[in-house]
């Protein structure tokens, strides 16, 4: 994808866009979404799940040491403690909003910029658009009235005005 590390780092930390802090953003980079590409396996609940495991810390483990060579480590490198913090309802919204519109352009077959996963110019107009297109698909359509014997073309002209 296009995003260097200062763009996702702008991506994630700006207030314009997803309005996190840097410890916010360190805390969700542990849970595995640290580039806008890891959008690709985060969904609307995975980004709730991330925000409630956030709320929790985990403290560092030390490193446990060989017994028979103390110059050898018998396990790989313990990674270090992640503190806790609250994820605010607003950058969470802003995250959902950014993985749809991820999702989207994935689908499409757009490749994801900086300039199309601008928060201010094109997702906020896009979540506008999403949730109208949500609303449409559940309206029910009324009914085209048929032209018949029981309708007389004057009255299915009156229905029919109705109906559009």
């Amino acid at each position: 994808m296009v995003f260097n590390h200062q763009e996702n780092i702008n991506f994630f930390q700006n207030a314009p866009q997803m309005g996190l802090s840097p410890v916010q953003y360190a805390c969700l980079s542990a849970e595995g979404l640290a580039t806008v590409e890891s959008f690709l396996d985060f969904e609307e609940d995975d980004l709730d799940s991330a925000a409630r495991n956030l709320r929790v810390a985990i403290p560092a483990v030390p490193e446990i040491m060989n017994a028979v060579d103390p110059l050898l480590v018998a396990f790989p490198p313990v990674p270090p403690a992640i503190p806790a913090c609250t994820m605010p309802a607003n950058c969470l919204k802003h995250l959902n909003i950014a993985s749809v519109a991820y999702h989207y352009y994935i689908y499409i077959g757009r490749e994801p910029t900086p300039v199309n996963m601008n928060f201010t110019r094109v997702l906020r107009g896009f979540h506008i658009e999403a949730e109208a297109i949500k609303k449409l698909a559940k309206q029910t359509k009324p009914d085209v009235p048929v032209l018949n014997k029981n309708t007389p073309p004057n009255k299915w002209l009156e229905s029919f005005r109705d109906c559009l």
